[in-house]
């Protein structure tokens, strides 16, 4: 768990996440970060690595964030689809754990998986964690 900058707190993800669009898989991790931009909700972040970026182009567009700096977006395509800005990061972000990670806008893909299970929000998120690991025997809670 990270607490960088003013409204940014980070936490590793504790499953498996996939994202779709145009019917093809442009990320898949076990390495997920949750971040929590503003307080209400996490967003997934991927790490580079493990993000399609053959099917992602740097498309030239910026947004600013006070907390996490200049993000650089991408357009991204798969199948028949190509969505412009639908990801972005944060190559010279003051939040160092950012500058290797990919971000994908929620609406503008097609799918997201945690595990093998179709989720439509990161809403859910931490309850499902916690109850994951509850009912795997863990004592763990988030």
């Amino acid at each position: 768990m990270s607490e960088t900058r003013e409204r940014v707190h980070i936490e590793d993800g504790p499953k498996r996440v996939r994202t779709y669009i145009g019917g093809k898989l442009i990320a898949d991790t076990k390495r997920l970060k949750l971040v929590w931009e503003v307080p209400y909700y996490p967003a997934y972040y991927f790490p580079r690595e493990d993000v399609r970026m053959e099917l992602l182009t740097p498309n030239g567009h910026t947004q600013h964030s006070p907390s996490r700096g200049d993000a650089h977006n991408f357009t991204v395509k798969g199948g028949d689809r190509e969505v412009g800005d639908a990801a972005w990061h944060y190559p010279e972000s003051p939040v160092e754990e950012l500058r290797d990670l990919i971000r994908f806008d929620w609406n503008a893909m097609d799918g997201w998986f945690e595990e093998d299970e179709e989720v439509f929000s990161t809403h859910t998120t931490r309850t499902r964690a916690s109850t994951s690991c509850t009912a795997r025997g863990t004592s763990r809670s988030r």
